[in-house]
């Protein structure tokens, strides 16, 4: 659930009690004040400043075990926007946003009010099962999905042999199997995204992808096929295992592409028309195909010559499907397309929003779905005379979908996103959460917590869980010294600075005494620990209060990490968008380089032993920097990356983790060092990764955007 501030909801007031309505009236004046919440991010690659807010806000795990009780008594007096004292200093700490004024623990957003433990967002809600029933995919470097499960990555196509034997294919070389009970990932054959799949049975089954990828299911294990193109192939289908069709888009002259199999090898049997690719293939016979592809284009053949058709729609088409030759649907931009066997022809939808995927039971059973980032996931049915909504509860976008029934369908798409339709009603597949983590941190492998838009997450070595945070925030990052000594940083839904502490058994909000919000947290010891964020803002926690630090610097603050009390890193973003690093020697702090990218994250092995990382939020620029103690010095140039967080658990077992950063972008980027040598992992995921924590070299976690969570140890695979 997103979440939404109260004054941007509305009150119906009908005719009601005066009593009633003066406090109403005085209520929705002041919480524009209140909740005045900021939309955070922009989606794409980013740094670890909560950028990809598709599912922001969304705080329904939030739960505190035992709310700490008001600490401090009635006989505070003070104004809403007043100093607490008698005194007219507007520069120190008695402003309007100190500690024991309108945000003070004993105000309306404390741990005892409306978002205390029983409230709408409670940990202990909705997705909190106790058991798992999928089962994570994993990467051929042996990275796997433990959020969501089987895996998060875009699903574009899915396809059954029966209603027990399904099959859905996305990003990254992404493979999930239903066997009639749960979801289980298939360990990556490729890497390359995977945008279509067709069977001629369930031991004989295709997929094709990126770079001319197609794969083969031969009942027992996916091979690669040799093909002699390297060019996206996007739809597969076919009549016979020795009659199959592909189509694409050749990445040179962007023309449409067809390619046969017979049995024995793939050719290229039809290449145009110029500048629209192919994305759709389907037939009744072998002189009765249709392809679609891109700007409306449609081709027909007929056994012997492929031809252009006019549909007088010219969006994109992604999938065809049909009852028969005379009875053919195509999804077309915000309509459907229809072939009545003469000419084609534009059905009211009654849609403003893309359709993509299309597949029916009957001509009067038809199932169309897509959807768009303001309208989430959009389900159409075809009962033979118009197109009805139907719901399907998911802020996914959908692309695909297959069924073996009317009452047995199945759609996929964005996050990993699987539905199931009963004949009755849809319900989501995908366990787990979609919001994004920013950071994860733990005291071993069986005690490790990941925070994010709204959710606190804990892993007890078999499954992450809600983790009991009930100080209401968005957290981007987390840090401690032990099992019962743990801060989590962000801001709270209006932009104010957060700190929550975990004393091992509930968590309870600090007071922070500054109004911004913090990006990152790190130190020492219980008592020596820093909390950074935008515009130079340094906080110090000393055991018992946090106090504001001297930074010397305008630079947005994105990382820090201390190798002792005497010997603190910081590093960020100055005005003039050039990378910052500050360094804290025990007494103060002041600069001590600069890059030309954005600096992101810092960690160390000893403090003549210091990695910094960055890279630019859309043009790449990925920057591995090393201190040795007496100078930084570029390490690792990485132009197409846009690199986020660093953790390491010796000098030379250190991880990377970031993303491509083009127009287009790729994957999810986890770079290992093994004292010698930077190489790149196979993370499984196209999605942005913003934070890296392990317990070892062999037990290492990952979090990012889409609610991503992967693990490298010997439990991974859940």
């Amino acid at each position: 659930m997103k979440f939404i501030p109260f004054h941007r909801t509305g009150f119906p007031i009908h005719c009601k009690p005066l009593l009633f309505i003066l406090p109403l009236m005085l209520l929705i004046n002041f919480l524009p004040l209140i909740l005045n919440c900021a939309v955070i991010g922009e989606d794409g690659c980013a740094g670890n400043h909560g950028d990809d807010n598709d599912d922001q806000g969304d705080d329904d795990d939030l739960d505190d075990d035992a709310a700490a009780p008001d600490d401090d008594s009635s006989d505070d007096d003070s104004s809403i926007f007043g100093d607490d004292d008698d005194n007219d200093d507007n520069d120190d700490n008695d402003t309007w946003y100190d500690d024991d004024t309108w945000y003070d623990d004993d105000t309306w957003y404390d741990d005892d009010t409306w978002y205390d433990d029983d409230t709408w967002y409670d940990d202990d809600t909705g997705d909190d099962d106790d058991t798992y029933v999928n089962i994570g995919a994993c990467s051929s470097d042996g990275w796997c999905w433990q959020n969501p499960l089987p895996q998060g990555n875009y699903l574009w196509a899915v396809w059954g042999g029966s209603p027990v034997d399904v099959y859905a294919v996305g990003d990254a070389g992404a493979m999930v199997h239903y066997d009639g009970s749960a979801w289980i990932g298939i360990e990556s054959v490729v890497s390359n995204n995977l945008y279509g799949i067709w069977g001629a049975s369930a031991s004989d089954i295709f997929v094709v992808g990126e770079g001319g990828t197609i794969l083969r299911y031969d009942g027992a294990e996916w091979l690669p096929m040799s093909v002699a193109t390297k060019f996206d192939l996007y739809g597969v289908w076919g009549l016979a295992p020795d009659d199959v069709y592909a189509v694409g888009k050749d990445n040179v002259t962007y023309d449409g592409l067809v390619l046969h199999y017979d049995g024995s090898d793939w050719t290229m049997i039809h290449q145009g028309p110029s500048w629209y690719g192919l994305f759709a293939v389907w037939g009744t016979s072998p002189t009765d195909i249709f392809a679609g592809g891109e700007n409306g284009t449609i081709l027909h053949f007929n056994g012997s010559a492929w031809s252009p058709m006019d549909p007088g729609w010219y969006w994109n088409i992604t999938h065809i499907w049909g009852s028969s030759s005379s009875d053919v649907f195509a999804p077309c931009g915000y309509t459907i397309l229809h072939y009545n066997g003469v000419g084609w022809s534009v059905m009211q939808s009654g849609d403003v929003t893309e359709l993509e995927g299309i597949w029916g039971s009957a001509a009067d059973n038809v199932f169309a779905v897509g959807g768009s980032i303001s309208d989430g996931g959009v389900i159409r049915r075809y009962n033979g005379s118009q197109w009805l909504f139907m719901s399907g509860g998911t802020e996914n976008e959908l692309w695909g979908v297959w069924g073996s029934a009317a009452a047995d369908v199945f759609a996929v798409g964005e996050a990993g996103e699987l539905l199931h339709y009963d004949g009755s009603s849809w319900s989501s597949m995908l366990e787990g959460r979609t919001d994004m983590f920013e950071g994860v941190w733990g005291t071993s492998p069986t005690n490790a917590f990941a925070v994010g838009s709204g959710s606190t997450l804990r892993y007890d070595g078999i499954r992450w869980h809600a983790a009991g945070n009930g100080v209401a925030g968005w957290y981007h990052d987390i840090w401690g010294t032990s099992p019962s000594d743990i801060f989590a940083v962000g801001e709270n839904f209006g932009g104010w600075a957060v700190i929550a502490h975990y004393d091992g058994f509930s968590w309870h909000r600090m007071p922070t005494g500054t109004a911004g919000g913090l990006e990152a947290v790190g130190g020492s010891s219980p008592s020596d620990v820093f909390a950074v964020g935008g515009y130079g803002e340094i906080l110090h926690y000393d055991g018992t209060d946090w106090s504001p630090m001297q930074s010397g610097s305008t630079a947005d603050l994105a990382s820090v990490w201390a190798a002792s009390s005497d010997s603190v890193f910081a590093v960020g973003l100055s005005s003039s968008g050039y990378g910052r690093i500050l360094h804290y020697n025990g007494s103060s702090w002041s600069e001590m380089f600069y890059s030309a990218v954005y600096l992101k994250g810092v960690w160390g092995a000893s403090a003549s032993d210091v990695y910094a990382v960055g890279g630019d939020d859309w043009g790449g620029g990925g920057t591995i920097l090393h201190y040795d103690g007496a100078s930084w010095s570029v390490v690792h140039n990485a132009p197409e990356l846009d690199l986020v967080a660093v953790w390491g658990n010796s000098a030379s077992e250190i991880f990377v983790v970031g993303r491509v950063c083009d127009l287009y972008p790729i994957h999810g980027v986890i770079l290992y060092y093994d004292g010698s040598t930077w190489t790149e992992m196979d993370s499984g995921t196209t999605n942005l990764l913003l934070s890296v924590w392990g317990s070892s070299s062999t037990d290492v976690f990952v979090v990012g955007d889409g609610g991503t969570i992967l693990h490298r140890g010997a439990s991974a695979a859940r």
